[in-house]
């Protein structure tokens, strides 16, 4: 071998391990970074470390067949799967409360997507109604929740927590008389949450970086209840749902009890009651 032919060599092997080494800086700032996302969302970290798979994650967490991540392996219809990515990132984007802008970095940067779609979203506290927000829409009828009196005055216990079967299994009704600024939500755990927001963001974690949104949790135990579920609007008439894309949907009820399941995405007039999943819930005056 000639000086030119090992000096040629040489180089080639110097460029071999600088690439080899930046690829897996890239592969391990990638994983950190996903595994944060991976632990926001509650599901297996270790995923993150491992190639292909730990796409086949990002594409099952934001709604899309995980097994076409196998897409990136073959050439040319790998872009069709970097598609796929970024409209799995923007679902993800859209489910946390973040920009839109952020899917771009789902594609071109993907470590910077990670830990951007990783961090929480601050949300405002709760500040009572100012004097204009004090409308309210009239609902005359809300479902009669039985209500356990604790033996301590002033106290109470909270009501038994509902589900799909409870408020198929009740049909009584009340009416509600209250001052009209006055609206509360009752959640499946039987707590009830005043309502001080024209806008409340339901879900499993809900997080929102609209200061005029608020942000109530639901404690499911059946889980099926999104992160970022539905939507709860005041539209200066009536109080109306969204269903944001959720995974196990949202369901409004009429006067006859009829259920009526919305279609992603679509709003709904809430009457008496929803569903957001299997977890029920209903918005009502506040009781004496």
């Amino acid at each position: 071998m000639t000086d030119g032919s090992a000096a040629a060599a040489l180089i080639a092997l110097a460029g071999a391990l600088v690439a080899v080494s930046l690829l897996g800086c890239w592969h391990v700032w990638y994983a950190l970074s996903l595994s944060r996302l991976f632990a926001r969302h509650e599901t297996d970290v270790w995923r993150a470390w491992v190639p292909i798979l730990n796409e086949a994650e990002v594409f099952r967490l934001g709604g899309q067949d995980p097994t076409r991540a196998a897409l990136f392996l073959i050439p040319v219809v790998n872009v069709y799967a970097l598609v796929l990515k970024a409209i799995a990132a923007h679902r993800l984007g859209a489910d946390s409360g973040r920009a839109a802008g952020l899917t771009a970095l789902a594609v071109v940067l993907p470590p910077v997507w990670a830990i951007a779609a990783a961090q929480p979203v601050t949300a405002s506290r709760v500040e009572n109604l100012s004097p204009s927000d004090a409308e309210a829409p009239v609902i005359a009828n809300v479902a009669a929740i039985p209500h356990k009196a604790s033996a301590q005055a002033g106290t109470r216990e909270p009501d038994a927590p509902l589900t799909r079967r409870a408020l198929r299994e009740s049909d009584e009704s009340t009416m509600i008389v209250r001052s009209p600024g006055a609206w509360e939500l009752l959640l499946p755990s039987g707590e009830r949450v005043a309502v001080t927001k024209r806008s409340v963001l339901l879900g499993r974690k809900p997080t929102s970086d609209d200061s005029n949104e608020q942000c109530i949790a639901i404690d499911d135990q059946g889980r099926t209840v999104s992160k970022n579920h539905a939507r709860l609007q005041w539209n200066g008439t009536s109080w109306q749902i969204t269903d944001l894309e959720s995974t196990n949907g949202v369901s409004t009820f009429a006067d006859d009890g009829t259920e009526t399941a919305l279609a992603p995405g679509s709003t709904l007039p809430v009457n008496l009651r929803f569903l957001l999943g299997d977890a029920a819930l209903s918005v009502s005056r506040p009781r004496a």
